[in-house]
């Protein structure tokens, strides 16, 4: 797996956890349960979508002038509610997020889609395009 998929991989389980980390453990999809290539484009399009948030809101944490508490604690919830819109936005609740994540994390099949799915979408050159 190249390095920069992992990165964007762990990064996407670390966001699932700060979102629902009660939700993360309990969700164990079916092992019988085959993933869709139109469930799987949806999905990699929320994640692309949170990780440039996460990485947008990771840049301003990191600014001297977000060193206050406060300002942290309002970065945060503002990630939190951006995440949470853009799952929504992509048709996708919290639970299904970190679903899909545990799936991409834990089987190989899937996770070997999944960055062949980043690749086009990264690029530009999703299906249909």
């Amino acid at each position: 797996m190249p390095l920069a998929t992992f990165r964007i991989l762990i990064a996407c389980v670390a966001t699932v956890c700060f979102l629902q980390p009660a939700r993360v453990l309990q969700s164990q999809p079916p092992a019988d349960s085959a993933v869709t290539t139109a469930a799987l484009d949806g999905y990699v399009k929320a994640f692309l979508a949170v990780s440039a948030l996460r990485s947008q809101m990771q840049a301003e944490l990191a600014d001297p002038a977000s060193k206050k508490q406060d300002v942290q604690a309002a970065l945060r919830q503002k990630l939190q509610a951006g995440s949470v819109g853009l799952l929504k936005s992509h048709g996708l609740t919290e639970e299904t997020f970190a679903r899909m994540t545990r799936r991409v994390s834990t089987d190989d099949a899937v996770r070997k889609a999944f960055e062949a799915a980043v690749s086009k979408w990264s690029a530009g050159k999703g299906p249909g395009e």
